[in-house]
């Protein structure tokens, strides 16, 4: 069917569509990591979908350095006198950024990921609403600190 200039309608239709398909794409694959993977020459560091870390390998001594069975929670908030930990994470890679979620406060932390050869930095770069945040608390994360032998 023609409109009045004479193109195709079905056509432009099927561009329409075919743009926002692939639009919906590209917004979903910049979040749809499972998992975040952080290192430097020496370690690398994993934080799940929970915000949680999941993994802290020492490259040096080929180990895991984690302690599997405690709570390791990348960032915790505080409002008055409650703390509450990530109950999900959403992961870009280009820039590198984790964007924590807090259900019961309505919280989410954008954290910017930066990766050297030395060291790995987090940094929160935005806290909405930041009304609700008193305070922030790193870790903890609870590690392996055994000697190696050699």
């Amino acid at each position: 069917m023609k409109n009045q200039e004479g193109h195709d309608n079905s056509m432009n239709t099927l561009n329409r569509t075919t743009v926002s398909l692939l639009t919906c794409v590209v917004l979903f694959a910049s979040f749809a990591y499972a998992q975040g993977e952080y290192g430097a020459n020496d370690f690398r560091i994993k934080v799940d979908a929970r915000g949680q870390v999941a993994s802290f390998h020492d490259a040096v001594h080929r180990r895991e350095r984690l302690v599997p069975t405690q709570p390791a929670p990348l960032v915790a908030v505080k409002k008055g006198d409650k703390t509450e930990e990530p109950s999900r994470a959403e992961f870009e890679k280009e820039p590198p950024l984790i964007r924590l979620h807090y259900e019961d406060c309505g919280v989410s932390l954008d954290i910017a990921v930066q990766e050297t050869e030395s060291h790995v930095s987090f940094e929160i770069i935005r806290a909405e609403p930041s009304d609700k945040v008193d305070a922030v608390i790193w870790g903890t994360v609870s590690c392996d600190h055994q000697q190696d032998g050699g």
